[in-house]
């Protein structure tokens, strides 16, 4: 082959190439960057306690950690869908017909995927994924639904500033994780993964799974329901408050490892970032942060890439 040739072949295929780039990231992956949407459901019926709040949903709206409104829903026949472009992964909270003291809360962990999510008219109990089978279970303890906030530990005392708790449920981890949060703005309370997939089994229930014996409506509250003798079997001392978190056992004080005592949540959660004196804190398993999925370049980029290199080839002559 001359070298007449194999100029003109390469620039035959140097062009090619070129025009490749700007087709295939100009066409292709641009559909991989198309952004995923939240649509979110009233189930009436899917939360038993508290008074009802959002019978029909007429405004939706989704805030970041800082209470800010990031997007808002398009609303009809109780479902709003939100659009998650340009969100990064993390917990939101959607703001139901202005209701700021009931917020919900939701986990995006792929701003690109869509999801669906559901939430009882009294908007404390949600579920995201197949109803049947979900990612996540949810569970407020609202202002609006005049709940306790959320307390210090050893004393009991509100924490300042004032802060009310959601508890999220990984249906999918293996063991399940239990995180306890802060409403509004997704701060980490405290959290716990259990040794067991079931509990043991008690006087009133068998091989309860850990899911159903922290959220189910037969929970761990009803099987307690006020009486030591239901669980004092394995929970020897319900009634004394440990020194320090680090103290607390299986058989000591151990309705103080999530919420202020036998009381359970009507005493409030233990915020373990808020002691009165500052101790070791528990060592919990902790939630693993979600992995980023990576973006495809901007368009814009990888076109510009394909008409720098023809313009490459144009001021070398090739063409």
């Amino acid at each position: 082959m001359s070298a007449g040739e194999e100029k003109e072949n390469m620039k035959q295929h140097l062009i090619i190439l070129g025009l490749i780039i700007c087709l295939f990231f100009g066409t292709g992956l641009v559909t991989a960057q198309e952004a995923g949407t939240l649509s979110f459901t009233i189930l009436p019926g899917l939360d038993a306690k508290g008074t009802i709040k959002a019978a029909n949903m007429t405004s939706a709206e989704l805030l970041n950690a800082d209470g800010l409104v990031v997007t808002t829903a398009t609303v009809a026949t109780n479902t709003a869908k939100f659009n998650l472009s340009g969100l990064t992964i993390g917990d939101y909270f959607i703001r139901i017909n202005g209701l700021s003291d009931d917020l919900v809360p939701t986990r995006i962990n792929d701003a690109t995927v869509s999801i669906n999510q559901y939430v009882g008219a009294k908007l404390r109990l949600s579920i995201i994924g197949n109803i049947s089978d979900p990612a996540y279970k949810i569970a407020t303890f609202s202002k609006g639904q005049g709940e306790h906030p959320s307390v210090r530990y050893p004393d009991g005392v509100n924490v300042a500033p004032e802060s009310y708790a959601y508890i999220i449920l990984s249906m999918k981890e293996s063991p399940q994780i239990l995180e306890i949060r802060s409403l509004g703005t997704g701060s980490e309370l405290n959290t716990y993964s259990p040794g067991e997939a079931n509990h043991p089994d008690s006087s009133t229930w068998t091989n309860k799974s850990f899911s159903d014996w922290i959220l189910s409506a037969d929970n761990h509250a009803t099987n307690y329901n006020g009486t030591d003798s239901q669980c004092n079997m394995c929970h020897i001392d319900m009634d004394t408050i440990p020194a320090t978190l680090v103290d607390i056992k299986l058989d000591n004080g151990w309705c103080y490892r999530c919420h202020y005592g036998k009381e359970g949540f009507d005493s409030g959660f233990i915020d373990t970032t808020a002691v009165v004196t500052p101790v070791e804190t528990m060592a919990v398993q902790q939630t693993p942060a979600p992995t980023a999925t990576p973006k495809a370049p901007a368009f814009e980029a990888l076109f510009a890439i394909g008409a720098l290199l023809i313009a490459m080839l144009v001021s070398r002559r090739y063409i």
